[in-house]
């Protein structure tokens, strides 16, 4: 297939260099003249000026704020088809219509943690109408987050929101709770509950810079309980990534070559794309993060 890279940034080059090395030819397209030059000396084809609609599936990954007005200029000059957008696939629910309007069914939003074996035996663990109580830890140092200047910090956790969703389902804020949503400093704290028998907690710490110290430094911790006494019963699943950990740095990577090897394979046959987020789920996301930003106001 002809697999179109829109953005040679971090999350570009590694979607570029797994669809590849599947066979796909590649093309990259970016405006920066960096990128660009990067792009060509790791081998791949570069274009500026693109027949958009001569493509069998194409892959956004500029930043955030642009994955709108790039998708719409693919839909005017033509392109209608498989259509994979990375996290968190937009900073806002205001054009929920047009995302969810797209015509193919293959869409995909880059939660790459679903494509963990971790995360799908967590998944694994919710069954049937079990009370399930979710936790979800995130520390982060926010230095290198792109979204800094135009978006919530918010976004920044949005693995652990999509998370929740996708182990225990749809969510809200209790409406009787005023500490639902809550910031202290450069923390937050956001507690939902799923239907009747489930509900998550997701703490989010955006650690302050310290002068000279390298960035980039990141760890998460995921419990379930599930069972008739969720805070108390035995079975207790965990699953930890930390950004100075061999270990998850090869998870990390393999999570990416298997989201876009799915969103290939589906693409070619026309499907959903199995176990990804949808751009519903994408949005859905957003309204969680709107709500809490109005909630903590």
């Amino acid at each position: 297939m002809r697999v179109l890279i829109c953005g040679y940034g971090s999350m570009g080059r590694r979607h570029a260099r797994n669809a590849r090395e599947l066979g796909h030819e590649v093309v990259v397209t970016d405006k920066a003249e960096d990128r660009i030059r990067a792009a060509q000396l790791a081998g791949h084809d570069v274009k500026s000026d693109l027949p958009w609609a001569d493509y069998d599936a194409v892959v956004i990954a500029t930043p955030a704020r642009t994955h709108l007005p790039v998708a719409k200029r693919l839909s005017d000059h033509g392109y209608s088809g498989p259509l994979f957008v990375e996290k968190p696939l937009d900073v806002e629910t205001t054009c929920h219509d047009w995302w969810m309007q797209w015509p193919h069914k293959t869409t995909c939003v880059g939660y790459n943690w679903r494509f963990t074996e971790g995360m799908r035996w967590l998944a694994g663990q919710v069954v049937g109408s079990r009370p399930c109580r979710f936790s979800a830890s995130l520390r982060t140092d926010m230095r290198r987050w792109p979204g800094a200047d135009y978006a919530s910090p918010l976004l920044e956790c949005s693995h652990e929101i999509n998370t929740a969703l996708w182990l225990l389902g749809p969510a809200q804020f209790p409406e009787d709770d005023q500490t639902a949503a809550y910031q202290i400093g450069a923390s937050w704290t956001l507690n939902l509950r799923h239907g009747i028998a489930a509900s998550s907690t997701l703490h989010i710490e955006y650690q302050e810079p310290s002068h000279g110290e390298a960035g980039g430094s990141w760890g998460r911790n995921y419990t379930l309980r599930c069972g008739t006494d969720v805070y108390g019963c035995a079975n207790v699943a965990e699953f930890l990534l930390h950004s100075d950990e061999a270990r998850t740095r090869g998870i990390v990577k393999a999570t990416y070559a298997t989201e876009i090897a799915t969103f290939l394979e589906a693409a070619e046959a026309g499907t959903p794309v199995p176990s990804a987020a949808t751009f519903e789920d994408g949005l859905a996301v957003l309204k969680i993060i709107e709500q809490a930003e109005a909630m903590a106001r």
